[in-house]
């Protein structure tokens, strides 16, 4: 910020400000002189970076109005800041925060403390949304990751293969109704997750020596006689790992044909779509109880 000091001759290093457009003065920006002012060239009187603008919608050349503004109306309740590509810690959370104290901020800025970067995602004063205000002592900060990493268990059963009212079976309904919303929220917010899907199954049978042969693909695990007189071996298959480029439309395609991949390696008896008279459902060996 750029102020000229022979027309705010009361504007000390230090003061805190604030500048609203008199047409809109619900979108506040505070902001505090600087101890070091620079001098402004010819008549200008006030002078913002493009970024603090934008914030509160200001146009170039427009008319505004500064005054002064108190620490108990400056003050901000809550800040949201989301930050990405980054894994901090609690210890790195309370560092960051400390350093924003009595700091002014604007919504949608980027903060750079300490190589750990930040952007304002939402600024609240008595549950009201508010565009910029002053880091206190008492001002309560979240955190959300847009780098997080994350594991999905997928329970693979029996069920998976039955029809709903709709004519779909239920995998397709956790591709749909699950899986698709997601990956379109992820790139609507352009979040950076480190996504790992793992498929698991659990098979019961009578007879031990009915056991299905292990296949290579598969993590899989005997164990003794259950309580209801069953044999059981459990599987595991990671079917995504580590995926942070989020091509929709080719993890749901991979996604899909593991489905049924994974029912085959299983051992169990499943009837796929293109097979003749097959309608996507079928009895599987797989119990689903795990």
């Amino acid at each position: 910020m750029i102020l000229n000091p022979e027309v705010f001759p009361d504007m000390k290093p230090g003061t805190l400000i604030q500048v609203y457009d008199p047409e809109n003065p619900v979108k506040v920006i505070v902001l505090k002189v600087p101890n070091k002012p620079q001098m402004p060239t010819g008549r200008m009187e006030i002078s913002l970076l493009k970024t603090i603008a934008e914030a509160a919608g200001f146009k170039q050349f427009s008319r505004v109005v500064v005054g002064h503004i108190s620490e108990s109306e400056a003050k901000i309740d809550f800040v949201e800041l989301s930050f990405r590509r980054q894994y901090l810690q609690r210890g790195n959370m309370l560092r960051f925060k400390s350093a924003l104290v009595g700091r002014t901020i604007f919504q949608n800025q980027n903060v750079t403390i300490n190589s750990m970067q930040a952007n304002i995602q939402d600024l609240r004063k008595s549950s009201k949304p508010i565009v910029s205000g002053l880091v206190t002592n008492a001002t309560k900060f979240v955190f959300r990751s847009k780098s997080a990493r994350i594991v999905w268990l997928v329970q693979i059963s029996a069920e998976m293969w039955d029809v709903d009212k709709d004519g779909e079976i239920y995998f397709e309904k956790f591709l749909k109704d699950f899986v698709s919303p997601i990956f379109d929220s992820w790139k609507a917010l352009g979040v950076t997750h480190m996504l790992t899907i793992i498929f698991f199954a659990r098979t019961l049978y009578l007879d031990e020596r009915l056991s299905p042969s292990t296949h290579p693909e598969l993590f899989s695990r005997k164990s003794v006689v259950a309580n209801d007189g069953y044999y059981q071996q459990d599987h595991i298959k990671i079917v995504l790992e580590n995926i942070a480029d989020i091509d929709k439309y080719a993890h749901m395609s991979k996604l899909r044909s593991e489905f049924w991949t994974f029912a085959r390696n299983c051992g169990w008896k499943i009837t796929e779509p293109n097979a003749a008279g097959g309608g996507g459902s079928g009895g599987g060996g797989g119990d689903g109880g795990g």
